[in-house]
Order: C-alpha cells, then structure tokens, then sequence
C-alpha cells in the first residue's frame, strides 16, 4: 500500500512540476516576445466573442484584446461566433470570420497571410495617399499565391481546401504552384484547387444584395432581401441557401423557376452567409453554384411620429393658431425634413423643413382645417431617402362652452414591458388633484408605425389599465379625459412602450471554463458552475458514453458531487430554470474524465451516488 502511495505521490509531482514549467516557459517567452524591441506587423482592432492568439516560440493559446500588437509568426484562431479586424499602420486590415484560423507573418517586403480554414475580407486597396513604401500583403497556400496588395476581397477555405476569391474591388493576381498567372478584376472571382488555378468563366453577375456588403432594410416593414443576378442558363432554376455560417448553408423556402433571374428571401437582422444555387429542373441536380457572400442586414427607420396625434380633432380657440410637432430622433441621421401640406399626397405644401439638430418645431399661422405630415430621413451611406408615414389631424374651431380643463399625466409607467405567457401592456395614469373631476377615461393604442388603422381603444372608470394586446412590438398609447356630459377634458401626451417577452436565463458555465473535466482517481467527481442571478434552481444531466442516463436533477445551489463513477468519459449538461419554471435555451455540455486508474469494479450504472 505504501508503494502504491509513493509511486502516486511521484507522478502527482511529476505531473505538477511539468504544468508549471509550461506556465513558466508560456510567461517567459511571452516577456520576451514584448522585450525583443521587434516591430509589430499589425494591431488588433475590434473584437466579437471569443478569438484566440499564438506565436511560434509559445505552447499555449491565449484571448486576443482590442489595441493587442500582433507579431510575425503569429497564428489567430476565431470561435464559432468569433470575429476579429487586423488593423495595418497604413490603413489596409483584415476581417477574420467566425470558424476561421489564419497565420500572419512578414518575409522580404511582404506580409503573407496563411488561411488553413474559415474566411476572411482584405482591405487592400490603396487610396493613393500611403502607397510608397508599403509591404505587398499576399495570401499562400498549398495551391498557390495570390496577390492581394491592389485590391479589397473576400477569400475562403472550401470543402477539399480549395481556396475561393472574390474581388469586390481593385484586382488582384493569382499564381498557382505551376506556374499559371490570372488577374481577377472587382466583381469577378477565381479558385486555386488541387488541379491548379480554375477560373469563373459563367459571366455569373450578382446584381444584389452587392456581396459583402452591409444591406440596410426598413424597420417598419418585413426583412424581405431581394436577390438579383444574370449569367446562369436560363433553362436552371435557381434558389438561395443562406446560413449563419459558411458551412451551415441550408436551401430557403423561394426558388426562382428557369428563366427568372431574381427571388426573394427573408432574413432576420444580423450577419448571414449566402450563395445562389442552380439545378435542373427535372431531375434536381445541382449543375452550378456561385461563391458564398457575406451579407449584413441592419435596420433603419425614420423618426416616430409623437405629436399631433393621428387623426387628432384639435380645439382652437382663435386662428390663425400655431401647433407644436414632436417626434423621436433617429440615430445616424445625416439630414431630416418635416414636411406639413393640406393635401395626403403632400402637394399643397404649407411647410418643408430641415429639422435634424432638434426633436421638435413649432409652425405658426394656420388656418382651420386638416393637415397631413411626415419625416423623412437621409443617411451618409444610403442614397436614397428614407421616408415616413403620412399622419393626418385636423384644428376645429372651440366651441364657446367648455368643461373643465385637467391636465392627464403618466403615472410610473414603464417604457419596457416584458411578459411571460401572453404579450400585455400596463398602463397607469392621473390627472392629479383634478382627477375626481373625470368621470371617464378613454384608453387608445396602436402600433408605432400602424397609419391604417384606428388601433384598439377601452374605456374604463379606473386610473390604470392591463390589455392584451395582438403582438409584440413598439406602440404609441394615449388617454383622454371625459367629464359627465362626454366633454373631453384633457389628453395626455403620447407614451411608447415596446412589448417583449422575457427573455430566459443563460446556461450555466461549468468550471473550469477551460481544459477537461477530470474527476479523482476513486471516482468521485466534484462539479461546480457559475452563478447566474436570478436563476431559481439549476438542473444538471449526466450520461455515460454509451448514452444511458445516469443522473437527471436539480439543485439549488452551483455545486454538486458525483460518487463511484467508473473509469470513462461522461457527458455533463447544464441548464438554468428561471422563477417561472422556464429552462435556458441552450445548456452548457461538457465530458468528465474519470482516470482509468479508478479501483472501482462495480456496474457503474447502479452505483452512481449523489452527495
């Protein structure tokens, strides 16, 4: 027994001394890389989730940080959501994608990028101002070289590591291992493969969205994308399969019937990964494909209508009057004009003015009648404007008798409004010292940008409201003040509030976050995982790797104990359940090691304890 102690004993030493030479060394050549007086190549710019660094003389990956320099030699890796911008001094960079491992080094005047998998966009194209004396950047690989200094492109690593390019601007050359030469001009692309340089000859055309371009959409209206291209046979059909990444490219539900060179798909905000796909019609085989595109989709939208109210009936008491509209500014607005006419298509104009330093304007002199208005905005890197509703009030004359005026103000309402099972909205309201002086309340919303309808509308002798309402969204409620003839007394000002449902909890991490899960040799496995505030119990899973089932529980606090685990490699899952019973939407899995030095012999699926 004692010699088994020892020899135990010896490896733990071991074991121990050889992790702490390798931190040791890590640090040291780390001081070292910073102490060389070396030039760095290049400097990380922004950074999305996890991505990761290496230089050469170094064992261990480490966290990239924005403003990190990056040295020749070096090798960065991006997570599956991962993305990073490789910043270059003279203004030139480069946009790793997700799924993606590149390294970065510099050699007789040139910095050569070497994609081994994943994609990446260059910016390479000079502007003129800070060509003289600039590195070449160059991309290798096994098929090839290409020559990227004169031009912006997107390049990928493809199934049987063929390396696709697309040049969206400028050009750039292409030199294969034996010895054939091509220049690909902007909006062509070419692929380096086994077989040596291959060219895109089809007269393939993508008309939109513009690839790797940001596409903007109107957010009041569906995320529709129209795709547009010329050059596949007429007598193809043709679809498009979009993903959230390069190797998740699945079919959407539009295909365009041959002859017809456009469809339309929708997609959600955020970044996407796309290609058109053609085949024949009659026996569905795919006969050509064009490169895959990158595509963000971001929204915009004109300024929320606030004041005068749609529809609104307006008491004057003498004209020519003037009237005060309000509106909520948009962000990134270049130039904004509020146009007011006596006419809904805008023709008859009484005013058209730039309005974008303010949130608010005041037009005098109006006459009694309807009027009509509407925003519209322009922005630095759209060409087209972006133009509003058309709402519509009239200004009455006052009659001569009136009821008391009270003022209707929000009580402690909550702009931000979530729900668990149905989608409602909370409304609460006064009219201060005045209010015993109301006799009804009339309770009105609509969606913000609804300008079809009159929206729904309660009337109700309480001072605070629960709805139900169709749908999530953003929507614009008002409440008006009725005395006991049905005189209206006051109305208060318009109030957006955006209806969304809760969102559930994260998963869980389990710890360490990094590395594998080991238990002790006697088969004891300790987990513990972090906190998550606001969680009301965690429920953890543990399935041996033939798939049986060995624990299914909750717990209240992050930590647990798993005893006479047999030798082998368990699946851990984790997921957090909320004060409404609801569980997180992805669970954490990991595998637990359990040493092949265990003494236990007994089934372990009958001996596996809790404590």
């Amino acid at each position: 027994m004692n010699s088994k102690i020892k020899r135990l004993s010896i490896a733990a030493i071991l074991s121990g001394s050889g992790f702490a030479a390798t931190i040791l060394w890590d640090k040291a050549t780390d001081k070292s890389l910073i102490n060389t007086g070396e030039t760095p190549l290049a400097q990380v710019g922004t950074v999305t989730d996890e991505v990761l660094r290496r230089p050469p003389t170094r064992l261990l990956w480490h966290s990239v940080n924005t403003g990190d320099p990056l040295f020749n030699g070096e090798a960065i890796r991006t997570s599956t959501l991962g993305e990073v911008r490789v910043q270059f001094e003279d203004g030139r960079y480069i946009d790793i994608e997700p799924d993606s491992l590149i390294v970065l080094s510099k050699a007789e005047g040139e910095i050569s990028l070497d994609l081994m998998e994943g994609g990446l966009f260059v910016n390479a194209k000079s502007d003129g101002s800070s060509a003289t004396g600039q590195s070449g950047l160059v991309l290798n690989s096994a098929q090839g070289k290409v020559d990227l200094s004169g031009a912006s492109a997107s390049l990928s690593k493809s199934e049987g590591q063929k390396l696709n390019l697309q040049v969206v601007d400028g050009s750039a050359k292409i030199k294969s291992k034996d010895g054939q030469t091509k220049e690909i001009t902007s909006g062509n692309s070419g692929t380096l493969g086994s077989t040596g340089l291959q060219f895109d000859s089809s007269q393939l055309k993508i008309i939109s969205p513009l690839p790797n371009k940001t596409t903007y959409i109107d957010a009041t209206k569906r995320p529709d994308i129209n795709f547009q291209w010329s050059g596949f046979p007429k007598t193809w059909k043709v679809s498009v399969q979009v993903g959230a990444g390069r190797r998740q490219l699945k079919d959407s539900a539009t295909t365009a019937e041959p002859g017809i060179e456009k469809l339309t798909s929708s997609l959600s905000l955020g970044k996407h990964y796309w290609k058109l796909v053609a085949r024949d019609p009659a026996s569905n085989e795919i006969k050509a494909e064009s490169p895959i595109y990158r595509l963000e989709v971001l929204a915009r939208s004109t300024p929320t209508l606030l004041a005068p109210n749609p529809n609104a009936s307006i008491e004057i008491e003498k004209f020519p009057t003037s009237m005060e509209f309000l509106w909520q500014k948009s962000t990134d607005v270049s130039q904004l004009i509020l146009e007011v006419a006596k006419d809904a298509q805008l023709k008859q104009k009484v005013l058209t003015q730039r309005v974008e330093s303010t949130d608010k304007y005041n037009l005098e002199n109006l006459a009694e009648g309807t009027y009509f208005w509407r925003m519209t905005s322009f922005y630095p890197d759209i060409k087209e404007p972006w133009t509003g509703p058309v709402q519509q009030f009239k200004l009455i004359k006052k009659a001569d008798t009136k009821p008391v005026s009270v003022s209707v103000t929000w009580d402690q309402v909550n702009p931000q409004q979530f729900f668990i099972e149905e989608p409602n909205m909370k409304l609460a309201w006064t009219a201060g010292t005045q209010t015993e002086l109301v006799s009804q309340w009339k309770v009105s919303w609509k969606e913000e940008n609804d300008v079809s309808s009159a929206g729904e509308m309660i009337e109700t002798s309480d001072r605070n409201l629960a709805a139900k309402i169709k749908k999530t969204g953003r929507y614009l409620a008002s409440v008006e003040a009725f005395d006991k003839q049905g005189r209206i007394m006051g109305k208060s000002e318009p109030l957006l509030v955006n209806i969304e449902p809760k969102p559930v909890l994260p998963a869980p991490q389990l710890l360490p976050a990094e590395g594998q899960i080991v238990s002790q040799a006697d088969g004891r496995g300790e987990l513990k995982w972090t906190a998550i505030e606001g969680a009301q119990e965690y429920e953890m899973k543990v399935v041996s790797k033939e798939g049986k089932e060995l624990l299914n529980r909750r717990f209240k606090n992050n930590k647990m104990t798993l005893l006479n685990l047999m030798p082998g490699e368990y699946s851990v899952q984790i997921v957090t359940i909320d004060q409404h019973g609801r569980p997180s939407a992805n669970p954490t899995t990991r595998s637990m090691i359990v040493p092949d030095k265990s003494n236990l012999r007994a089934p372990a699926l009958k001996k596996v304890k809790v404590n």
